[in-house]
């Protein structure tokens, strides 16, 4: 479980892009790449590369499956990324610094990427400091974010990294 004042590991967002494309396409990674183990109190940041500027919600999945969005979050309430931009989390004016705790083990980082507003999940979501913990699984979110786009003649981007965490 994450806990705020316990954070170590660094979220911070880098959107690159490729001029000339006409679909969007996004992707997101640790700095070290993916499927990597990380140990307590090992530091990285994550990456987001998107052809274009976007709206996104970045959901994390611990290794017990909870979900908690980290971005937007309560201290960063923008929704929409611009190509090309440096992004790091913040809290009030300080970069977030982030730690994985307990429990350890297989955990995925999602990025969700539209041209158009990703809507808000407010009727899945529970405060929980910055951040918000959802209370559906992660299969359910996917499914409930394509029924959506499909009913707004849209399409929305779904993109993870794994990683292991370990003592």
């Amino acid at each position: 479980m994450w806990k705020n004042q316990y954070f170590l590991f660094s979220l911070m967002l880098i959107l690159s892009f490729s001029s000339n494309s006409k679909e969007l396409s996004s992707s997101i990674t640790t700095h070290l790449g993916d499927n990597k183990t990380f140990r307590s109190g090992d530091q990285f940041s994550l990456i987001i590369n998107q052809s274009d500027t976007a709206y996104a919600i970045i959901i994390y999945e611990n290794a017990n499956s909870e979900l908690i969005q980290i971005f937007p979050n309560q201290l960063d309430k923008k929704t929409q990324l611009e190509r090309g931009r440096y992004y790091p989390l913040k809290q009030q004016h300080e970069t977030l610094w982030f730690t994985v705790s307990q429990p350890f083990g297989e955990e995925n980082i999602w990025l969700f990427s539209s041209r158009i507003q990703i809507p808000e999940l407010k009727q899945f979501k529970e405060k929980v400091g910055v951040y918000f913990a959802l209370t559906i699984s992660i299969d359910q979110l996917k499914l409930h974010l394509q029924k959506y786009f499909k009913m707004k003649n849209s399409s929305i981007i779904i993109s993870k990294t794994h990683l292991t965490t370990v003592q």
